[in-house]
């Protein structure tokens, strides 16, 4: 597959144009929901030479590509996809026929670091040791 090939198809802008339905956090997982299309077979083709779309026939249809999201959190850069989709009972306005089916990658958040209770206590009781010191030596 050439570089030029998928310039001329629209391939990057098909599947970097990320049409986000829903963000969910559930417990450190994320879900994004990309809306788009329920097989892609038509513009994966377009994409591909004939020999590479030989072999795509026996992959059977429909193939199903979502859109690529990058995500950044906590400093941490990461990309979103994936090749399942589950249908949608939506479809786009503009001619293309998208929305037709909802991927759902997830990726897990970087958990932050939240400091251990007794630590703050111990930094509590050596701050009440070193204010007792200093009070008793004024006296």
């Amino acid at each position: 597959m050439s570089l030029r090939r998928i310039l001329k198809s629209g391939g990057f802008q098909r599947f970097s144009d990320a049409n986000i339905a829903y963000v969910n956090n559930n417990n450190g997982t994320v879900d994004i929901g990309l809306a788009g299309h329920y097989d892609a077979t038509h513009m994966l083709l377009g994409i591909l030479n004939p020999q590479q779309q030989s072999l795509v026939g026996m992959l059977g249809s429909p193939l199903q590509a979502s859109e690529v999201v990058k995500v950044t959190h906590n400093g941490r850069t990461t990309y979103a996809y994936t090749f399942s989709a589950a249908r949608s009972t939506l479809s786009s306005n503009d001619g293309t026929n998208s929305h037709t089916g909802v991927y759902d990658p997830q990726f897990t958040l970087d958990p932050v670091d939240v400091p251990e209770p007794s630590i703050l206590l111990g930094l509590i009781g050596v701050g009440g040791l070193v204010a007792a010191k200093r009070q008793s030596k004024k006296s």
